[in-house]
């Protein structure tokens, strides 16, 4: 690893350690939108093993967001932030299995939406989610809402 490398490295682990929660959220966030954007190119140069691989740590960092949603102190909130991460991580199959850009892009699209809905909770806004209906799959994108006027 060269100095450059390094000193990156230990730069971006100061911005973790030295980050609040919800800038944490946002650092996953920016992480996954990052390695979707790279499969986005690989699907492009029709790079099948490096779209594969960055599918997947977009899908390990989703993944990680789920795992770490407290349930008991999120209660609704968590239990649609679990839905529209399964939702991610199902769409991400979908990207392998269809080595489709346009999957690729609404995912982007809604880790960016969301990751603005963070940004605007670590400023102290508030954001409402809309619960989908009892009929509702989890094919069905969770709806969120922020509200500035708070």
């Amino acid at each position: 690893m060269n100095q450059n490398n390094s000193l990156t490295q230990q730069y971006q682990e100061s911005q973790i350690l030295n980050a609040s929660p919800t800038e944490r959220i946002v650092l996953c966030y920016d992480a996954a939108i990052r390695f979707l954007m790279h499969a986005r190119v690989a699907i492009q140069a029709n790079k099948i093993e490096e779209r594969c691989n960055k599918v997947q740590k977009a899908h390990d960092v989703v993944c990680y967001l789920q795992d770490t949603l407290d349930h008991e102190k999120g209660g609704e909130i968590a239990a649609q932030l679990s839905k529209y991460y399964t939702y991610l991580t199902m769409r991400m199959v979908d990207i392998n299995m269809h080595n489709s850009i346009e999957i690729t892009d609404e995912l982007i699209g809604l880790l960016k939406t969301m990751r603005m809905s963070w940004v605007k909770i670590d400023e102290g806004q508030k954001v409402e989610v809309e619960s989908p209906t009892t009929e509702s799959s989890a094919d069905e994108k969770p709806r969120l809402a922020v509200n500035s006027n708070v």
